[in-house]
């Protein structure tokens, strides 16, 4: 049995305890705050705000890329490619508008392209396909492109041998081609400083906004991506 006075001294150490807790409760809270806040702040310093003007400006280089994509498609697929597109190109929208970040245009510096005509847009989206496919398709060898694709293309192959009789070879040759036009669809819609930050934002569970919706966006859009690749791989 504890007489008074233990009481009175085990109530006290109690509550010294309980202040301590709550105060190294209340200060870790604040540091995280305030890391939090820094993150925010270091975001924001690096991306600018989504605005409508600069998306306007987006999808008019975008459309030249895929004017070039589609250039040597048979009709019989253009109606179909285009109405895909349409729509990612709103998938596309709807991602910078959740993570409120400016739309940044693949391989343009987003100043100089006012000045440009389209024709020599044209030009240089040409250039940039090429150069993107040759370097992840026709410039490299057998072995590195099976580093960069193999794993990947297995499900696509394996489909096309179960479902149509395909040849191996042609299978993976055809997959890997799907995934090379869909890394750059992919490039196109979302350069790697911008994917990198939308990654962030899918994985950050310290995130205020709605993140449930922007991983059903991104796998809307990856969806319509893939749809769009293994039509145009067949020309490339």
């Amino acid at each position: 049995m504890y007489n008074t006075e233990d009481r009175y001294d085990i109530t006290a150490k109690a509550m010294s305890a309980l202040s301590r807790l709550k105060q190294n409760k209340n200060e870790k809270t604040s540091v995280m705050e305030h890391q939090r806040n820094k993150k925010v702040d270091y975001s924001k310093f690096i991306f600018e705000e989504f605005d409508d003007d600069s998306y306007e400006n987006k999808i008019r280089v975008d459309s030249l890329f895929y004017k070039v994509l589609l250039s040597n498609l048979d009709e019989s697929y253009c109606e179909k490619v285009r109405s895909i597109l349409t729509e990612t190109l709103e998938t596309a929208r709807q991602i910078y508008e959740k993570i409120n970040i400016k739309p940044k245009i693949y391989g343009f510096n987003s100043i100089s392209i006012m000045n440009e005509s389209d024709a020599l847009l044209e030009k240089s989206t040409r250039r940039i396909i090429n150069e993107f496919i040759n370097q992840r398709y026709y410039s490299i060898s057998n072995e590195q492109r099976e580093n960069l694709y193999l794993e990947r293309s297995k499900p696509i192959a394996r489909k096309l041998i179960l479902d149509h009789d395909s040849d191996y070879d042609e299978a993976v040759k055809f997959a890997t081609k799907t995934l090379v036009v869909e890394d750059l669809i992919h490039r196109i819609n979302f350069p790697q400083t911008i994917w990198g930050k939308i990654e962030e934002l899918k994985n950050d569970n310290d995130n205020l906004f709605n993140q449930d919706h922007l991983i059903s966006l991104i796998d809307t859009f990856e969806n319509q991506i893939q749809s769009i690749s293994k039509i145009v791989a067949a020309i490339i």
